[in-house]
């Protein structure tokens, strides 16, 4: 999931169409709120849709969890954050109630010192979800605190935990507030500095684990892409549900109505006689109108 989104802030082709044909043909099932809340974020970011890709609909696993104020654990608010990073780019937007609740939550998970669960990781990933929504002094004030606790907390190197990942969240939240990485400056070292002294010499970060390593590098190569995740995902549209129309007693009687008063104003029209000449001593068979014959063209007559 996250390679597809590092491939995609690249535009890497070659890659991207073997993730789409790999994506396509797979699917998950029985997994958390978070790793379908991942794996849509993956879909969307390679342009596949989803409400509908192998016949899953992902977006209604994300909200099926939502108990009427947050989603998944309410213990936890890592499913709620990264439920509004997909909604966001799933048609949803403060119109829609599901929307505000969660923000509301996720602005009450915020800690006093700005973080959220005190993981630069997580509260990177909070103001990448925030951010994209109109301003309002209680977001702006909350994104403010983030962005305090973030400078609070970067190290002399330029990097955050010493660790790529931390490093590569805290810069998705630094450029979900339009701000440049290199204006982020420690001891004369920015983030980049930083990323740069643990980058291995074939490319990828340094980590004795390759899984980790696959994943790490993931992460940077999006932060370093200059994208949010946000921006790395395409947008898709809500399905518009179809409007079904019921046949009430009430609506069949007004029909009945209306076919009544037409037959009777046809009937009346076609009725109207005609005089008689004056040299006529029978009554001819009753000729109609002009109307009455543009009515026969037309239904085929009464």
């Amino acid at each position: 999931d996250w390679t597809a989104l590092a491939f995609a802030s690249v535009n890497n082709q070659d890659q991207t169409i073997k993730l789409i044909k790999y994506f396509g043909n797979s699917k998950i099932e029985n997994a958390s709120v978070t790793d379908y809340e991942r794996h849509a974020m993956a879909l969307m970011a390679l342009g596949l849709n989803p409400y509908n890709t192998n016949s899953e609909n992902y977006i209604e696993k994300i909200t099926g969890s939502f108990d009427g104020k947050q989603f998944g654990d309410v213990n936890q608010d890592n499913d709620d954050i990264f439920a509004l990073i997909v909604l966001q780019n799933a048609g949803y937007s403060q119109a829609d109630k599901i929307i505000n609740d969660d923000i509301s939550f996720i602005l009450g998970a915020q800690n006093a010192n700005g973080s959220w669960d005190n993981s630069v990781d997580m509260t990177g990933a909070a103001m990448q979800a925030l951010s994209a929504f109109s301003p309002n002094p209680g977001l702006e004030e909350s994104l403010g605190k983030a962005e305090d606790f973030l400078k609070q907390n970067q190290k002399n190197n330029g990097g955050w935990n010493d660790n790529a990942s931390s490093t590569a969240w805290a810069l998705e939240g630094i450029l979900a507030l339009n701000e440049k990485p290199e204006d982020w400056i420690k001891n004369s070292n920015t983030p980049f500095d930083y990323l740069a002294t643990i980058q291995d010499t074939d490319g990828g970060i340094k980590d004795a684990s390759m899984t980790n390593k696959i994943w790490e590098t993931a992460y940077v190569t999006s932060a370093l892409s200059g994208k949010t995740w946000n921006q790395i995902m395409q947008k898709f549209e809500k399905p518009i549900t179809p409007t079904k129309i019921e046949f009430t007693k009430k609506n069949t009687k007004i029909q009945k109505l209306k076919l009544e008063t037409t037959a009777s104003v046809i009937n009346t029209i076609t009725n109207i006689p005609i005089p008689l000449a004056t040299n006529q001593t029978e009554t001819p068979a009753p000729k109609k109108n002009w109307f009455a014959r543009l009515l026969d063209n037309i239904f085929g007559g009464f």
